[in-house]
């Protein structure tokens, strides 16, 4: 992560705690008005929440993280990729940490992403897509790819797979950071 060109560098401290507190994200804004979170239209499925049994960490690679982002294909309603097109869309969100100062929050950063192909399709319910309840989006976008629904645990929304949470920092066993839903009041 980077701070704004001309802006010092981020400390090794600021870095940790930046990173630590990254986690994927469904692409969603806030309403101006009412300061409702809000999911943006037709990405209910471009974030996808994995169970760490699915992941296989290649030769060479310290470990993968249990998520995932969904190609889109804009000239249809699936996934499959279209040839010789421009049709084809990859949704990357990232909840990156803002600051006191604006003037310190990120301005860019980098990931490292591996493109597979998934004989599932799964629709998640997205931590954004409970906040901004969101339940007939995420039923439909598995309707109409035929596909299965992944919640966290203590959704409102019934899914196929039920995930206790979903680790964005640290080692399968030992996670640092785990995106679960709040517990209610």
């Amino acid at each position: 992560m980077v701070r704004a060109p001309g802006a010092p560098l981020y400390t090794p401290a600021e870095l940790n705690v930046l990173s630590l507190n990254t986690q994927p994200a469904q692409a969603s804004t806030v309403n101006p008005t009412t300061g409702a979170l809000q999911v943006l239209r037709n990405t209910d499925d471009t974030v996808q929440y994995l169970p760490e049994s699915d992941l296989f960490t290649p030769p060479g690679m310290l470990g993968l993280l249990p998520y995932g982002f969904t190609v889109l294909n804009s000239s249809g309603a699936g996934r499959t990729l279209a040839i010789g097109t421009e049709a084809n869309r990859m949704v990357i969100g990232m909840k990156v940490p803002l600051q006191v100062n604006s003037q310190d929050d990120p301005y860019a950063f980098s990931f490292t992403s591996i493109p597979v192909s998934d004989s599932e399709t799964r629709v998640t319910q997205s931590l954004e897509g409970v906040q901004s309840t969101n339940n007939t989006g995420v039923q439909a976008r598995a309707s109409e790819l035929k596909g299965t629904i992944t919640v966290l645990s203590g959704s409102p929304l019934a899914g196929d797979l039920v995930l206790s949470g979903v680790r964005t920092a640290g080692k399968v066993g030992t996670a640092t950071r785990v995106i679960t839903l709040p517990t209610p009041p």
